[in-house]
């Protein structure tokens, strides 16, 4: 996961790479880039061999579960308390933005977003 689709960002337009489909998305099968992007030649290589193997999936399969349990940094907590401490420090300049869109705000949408994954998450590794 890159951090932009850890907050729930995804790629307006595309409905298998929408905020929703990111939140469920399963953990083991990533999306098929040749499919999404309508090309060939796009592949996770590294990932589909990794997870194949028994004792690197399970280690994954255990960071995840460490993300997402109560003293993990995937939580909503966590990202409220982050935002909080980026906020104080960069709000003063935004003022001065170019009016690109550099504007800080902890849209509810983020943190529903942090508690459908956790919830995807939990179930997929079968943690309920």
């Amino acid at each position: 996961y890159d951090y932009d689709h850890g907050l729930g960002g995804g790629w307006c337009g595309t409905p298998a790479w929408s905020c929703d489909a990111i939140a469920t998305a399963d953990v083991h099968l990533w999306k098929n880039l040749n499919v999404a992007f309508g090309v060939s030649g796009a592949r996770h290589p590294l990932v589909d061999k990794v997870l194949s193997i028994p004792r690197y999936r399970e280690a994954y399969d255990a960071a995840l579960s460490e993300l997402i349990g109560p003293a993990g940094v995937f939580s909503r907590g966590a990202w409220e308390a982050r935002y909080a401490a980026w906020e104080a420090d960069y709000a003063p300049f935004l003022d001065n933005d170019l009016d690109e869109g550099e504007t800080m705000r902890a849209p509810e949408e983020t943190g529903a977003w942090i508690d459908a994954k956790i919830r995807a998450v939990t179930s997929q590794l079968g943690l309920d």
